[in-house]
């Protein structure tokens, strides 16, 4: 796959992604770039997406011409810059259904719009991409048309109604179609191997086919359409190949509510995992998801299992873990994550994710910074150099709470530590979570004092960090009532929170061009009430000292990739809190 994927990227034009066989074969490097840890070839569909301003082409009479959106979402799948689909929504949300009966555009058109529901969550995309279920059992004897329907069910939930209609065509046609050249032999490699592992098509007669069809493609080749479907084929084959005689046990996630969930972090007893899987240390391991076939990003930390997972609303999607027969790591994501301690100026504790970037110091205020960023990679490392790509500090904390620091709220007036932390312990570094604990000495006002422990914690793909703080208080002390504050800035800002008050957002007032940071909070099953001072907004909970006190706070950037404004923040926070009342559900999945 390497060598047929480094070929044809050498002999690739300027205009690769405008005539349609190679941007077939920009579609498929991703199949690629799923099991190795080679950044180069997303980096080839970003390059050719960027030459391009991430524009299809208009052409769409036929279809086959818009198999570069293919590639331009699965960019954004990974990396989820709004740029990369910008214009193929914009195009998909004015086209009206073309002449999509030929095998080329049946392979690549609906396979797109569902997938486009994928990213994106909104369902007009799959139900427009199902509505051609008896086009394809037309034409399902057609070696592209067979090839489509595997790329197509990928992205079409079990419960959807024509599903049935779609598998139903793509076994019948596996049973009838043939190779006649390369094109079609490679539709069949892929389309077999991919029904073998999806447990669609009987492995004892499909995958010898699967792999004749394989050996049938030519080695060196200049047809890009050849190239592309050898690379599908051979990350079908390759997971066969991976997963033959290992052990697997499977998990039902269950998303409960009518409205996507992104980057979701599941939480999975890690014990019975490894009992049912007889894993012991130095196994190799994998969690996939069933419907893809995707590796997920994953983590063992405090003994749970962590794997992040998106779902569609009212969507369930079976998690796979195995532990493999033969050695072999899962590619590891991209680093986006990152938490340590940073000397400069002063000794501070900063995290970050793919989206944000925090930090709190040791000395002085013990209030919440945000530092913000326009790239999906750890800047933190960048501080120290003060290099160009180092996050930009635009926040203004100074003695306050900042984006999210706690106090008391005793005698009408807001307490605080008047010091930073005092010791540090990084527990988790990612990829899907970064965590660390950070300890205060006693603060408070007299009969109030109470010395604190606080675990915070970031997850991939999320705008929030979860505050955890444990109390230990002087002169028994039993109830405290804390105060999460947002600090307020000169200017007209924008404020909004629920009623009554689970989270609070605070879009800060405009600094010219260096754009808006907004500011939000979130308790977690808490009666609170909001209150306003000269210098916060804030929640306060009055809380029992001997259970932890959970919250979530964090921030965002108008020039960043997720928020443009008050607007979209606020429907983030609402959605977060919403999230966190219908946690996803997990139950036994059967393969």
């Amino acid at each position: 796959m390497a060598r047929t994927a480094d070929t044809q990227l050498a002999a690739a034009s300027a205009n690769a992604g405008r005539d349609w066989p190679m941007a077939l074969f920009f579609a498929a490097l991703p199949a690629l770039a799923d099991i190795t840890e080679e950044p180069r070839y997303m980096g080839a569909v970003r390059t050719l997406g960027e030459r391009g301003s991430w524009r299809p082409s208009a052409r769409i009479k036929g279809g086959a011409d818009l198999a570069i959106t293919q590639a331009y979402l699965e960019a954004y799948l990974r990396e989820r810059d709004p740029n990369t689909i910008a214009p193929t929504l914009a195009l998909f949300d004015e086209m009206k259904a073309g002449s999509w009966a030929s095998g080329e555009a049946l392979f690549v058109v609906p396979p797109a719009l569902a997938m486009a529901t994928t990213v994106t969550g909104d369902r007009k995309y799959l139900e427009r991409a199902v509505q051609v279920a008896p086009v394809f059992g037309r034409a399902r004897e057609d070696a592209w048309t067979v090839a489509g329907l595997a790329r197509l069910l990928e992205h079409v939930p079990e419960d959807n109604v024509q599903r049935s209609r779609l598998v139903s065509a793509f076994r019948h046609g596996a049973e009838h179609v043939r190779a006649g050249d390369p094109v079609s032999a490679g539709c069949l490699a892929y389309a077999f191997a991919w029904g073998v592992g999806h447990g669609l098509l009987d492995r004892g007669r499909f995958e010898p086919a699967a792999r004749d069809a394989w050996s049938a493609l030519p080695s060196e080749t200049i047809d890009p359409r050849v190239s592309a479907l050898r690379l599908l084929a051979g990350g079908e084959l390759f997971r066969l190949g991976l997963f033959d005689g290992s052990r697997a046990t499977t998990r039902l996630a269950t998303n409960t509510l009518d409205e996507p969930r992104f980057f979701e972090t599941l939480e999975l007893p890690w014990a019975p995992l490894e009992q049912e899987l007889g894993i012991v240390p130095g196994d190799p391991w994998v969690v996939s998801e069933d419907r893809s076939g995707r590796f997920l990003p994953s983590q063992i930390f405090d003994g749970k299992l962590l794997v992040s997972v998106s779902l569609l609303g009212r969507d369930s999607r079976a998690i796979t873990v195995r532990r493999l027969a033969r050695p072999f790591r899962a590619p590891t994501p991209r680093i986006r994550s990152l938490a340590r301690l940073v000397a400069h100026p002063v000794d501070q504790m900063m995290w970050e994710n793919d989206r944000i970037v925090f930090r709190t110091s040791e000395q002085g205020s013990s209030g919440i910074d945000v530092l913000v960023k326009r790239v999906r990679t750890p800047t933190i490392n960048q501080i120290d150099q003060r290099d160009a790509s180092a996050p930009l500090d635009l926040y203004v904390v100074g003695n306050s709470r900042g984006c999210g620091g706690l106090g008391l709220w005793v005698g009408n007036k807001l307490h605080a530590p008047t010091t930073g932390f005092r010791g540090v312990r990084q527990i988790a570094s990612g990829p899907v979570r970064v965590a660390f604990e950070l300890d205060y000495a006693p603060w408070g006002p007299e009969g109030v004092r109470v010395a604190e422990t606080k675990r915070v914690s970031l997850d991939l793909g999320q705008s929030l960090s979860r505050i955890e703080s444990r109390f230990v208080p002087e002169g028994g002390v039993r109830r405290l009532p804390l105060a999460i504050g947002l600090v307020r800035h000169e200017g007209e800002g924008h404020l909004a929170r629920d009623m009554p008050p689970r989270w609070v957002s605070y879009w800060e007032p405009e600094r010219g061009t260096s754009g808006a940071i907004g500011c939000g909070l979130v308790v977690e099953g808490e009666d609170a009430r909001y209150l306003e001072t000269p210098e916060h907004f804030m929640l306060v909970v009055d809380r029992p000292t001997d259970r932890p006190f959970v919250y979530h706070a964090g921030g965002c950037w108008s020039q960043g990739m997720d928020f443009k404004g008050p607007d979209d923040w606020g429907l983030y926070l609402a959605a977060f809190a919403r999230r966190l009342s219908a946690p996803v559900t997990v139950g036994r999945g059967a393969r």
